[in-house]
């Protein structure tokens, strides 16, 4: 009933089981976790859990409050947000005021090692390729580098699939328009309001099989343009150092004997 549980109780018993049962045991989890990723989480008369965004992102269980229907139902409410802004909003949010130059600027997509991001990221990509957008992968990368390469690259932003420091069970999409900083309540208020009225107007009769959207998946990772961020990221600090050592240096030794000084290093 709990694949999450199995697998708790699964980790620190490992090395005491037989390696043919973990790996039948995971791959079974494993399994269930899938199918509940993909199916509709209302099926059965189960309740729908809803998009909540916070500092950005919306997080929520895998399989519970993060599935494929929630990713669709986000990236469906950014794609009409877009298109009803004025000129003048697509250009301070997205980098450019025309919806075709919004739409050739694209988004990247990129995820942390979390379950089932790949499929999530490669889902939100096909969404995006349907509605005309340009899409690069980024494949696992941190948001500190999209934050930084979104303006850097020109992109119109960036869907990063994270909950940040929640628990394993947890799964997220973080959102950031072209200026690469996480979106505000500006921006994420109305698109959790239509993300959310999109779950309640998508019922599981109208929702694609696991297999359809399996080969869905399948398709666009084939396809889908990858992009190599890390060096450009190194390359940013090294044109741009954040942390000026040799002043820093100076500084200290500048202090007076005997000063105590404390250092921390993140």
């Amino acid at each position: 009933g709990d694949p999450f549980a199995v697998l708790e109780w699964l980790v620190p018993r490992r090395g005491s089981l037989p390696a043919a049962q973990v790996r039948a045991v995971t791959e079974a989890a494993e399994a269930a976790l899938r199918h509940r990723i993909a199916v509709h989480p209302g099926a059965g008369g189960a309740h729908v859990l809803p998009v909540i965004f916070g500092t950005g992102g919306h997080r929520g269980e895998i399989g519970k409050g993060l599935t494929l229907l929630h990713v669709y139902a986000i990236v469906t409410a950014l794609l009409r947000a877009i298109a009803a802004m004025t000129p003048a909003e697509r250009a301070e949010h997205f980098g450019a005021a025309d919806l075709p130059a919004v739409q050739r600027r694209g988004f990247v997509l990129g995820h942390d090692n979390r379950l089932f991001n790949p499929d999530f990221a490669h889902y939100a990509a096909s969404l995006l390729r349907e509605a005309g957008y340009a899409v690069r992968y980024a494949g696992r990368v941190s948001s500190p580098e999209l934050s930084l390469l979104v303006p850097h690259a020109g992109w119109a932003g960036s869907l990063n699939f994270t909950p940040s420091h929640n628990p394993f069970r947890y799964g997220g999409l973080k959102f950031a328009p072209a200026d690469g900083g996480l979106a505000g309540p500006e921006l994420t208020d109305p698109l959790a309001a239509e993300a959310n009225r999109l779950l309640q107007a998508t019922p599981p009769s109208d929702w694609p099989a696991p297999a359809a959207l399996e080969a869905r998946i399948a398709a666009e990772a084939q396809r889908i343009e990858r992009v190599d961020v890390h060096d450009t990221y190194l390359d940013c600090f090294n044109a741009h150092p954040v942390v000026r050592l040799a002043e820093l240096i100076a500084e200290i030794k500048a202090l007076p004997p005997g000063r105590r000084l404390a250092f921390v290093a993140d």
